[in-house]
């Protein structure tokens, strides 16, 4: 309940996550709070179109040729992701990053039918 409260309030201007948020990293949505040593967190552009892809039922060859890089700089992201999502596995990344707002199901169903063509 408080990590939703405190997802809930990014981007407000009074509440005490806002405060965190007011920082180098300015106002960027996709600033999450995190429980670990590193209280606020931001995916690069690569890494969140890396988890877009993943959530889109990609595998790592895919979304490779897709990003036109190589399936170790695919893993090299992936660990990245997890670790700063604080998730054990791919899929409990693409459910914390819907939970704290850094994807949503639209950009989710898109990514799947591009998978599907």
């Amino acid at each position: 309940m408080k990590i939703r409260r405190k997802v809930n309030n990014i981007g407000t201007d009074n509440t005490e996550n806002n405060k965190k948020t007011n920082n180098s990293y300015g106002n960027d949505k996709r600033c999450v709070s995190n429980k670990n040593r590193y209280a606020l967190t931001v995916l690069t552009d690569r890494e969140h179109q890396t988890l877009a892809l993943i959530a889109g039922g990609f595998s790592d060859k895919d979304i490779a040729e897709r990003l036109k890089i190589s399936e170790r700089t695919v893993n090299c992201f992936v660990e990245r992701i997890r670790k700063k999502l604080d998730a054990k596995n791919r899929t409990q990344a693409v459910v914390r990053a819907l939970l704290y707002g850094l994807l949503n199901f639209e950009e989710i169903l898109l990514t799947a039918q591009m998978n599907n063509s």
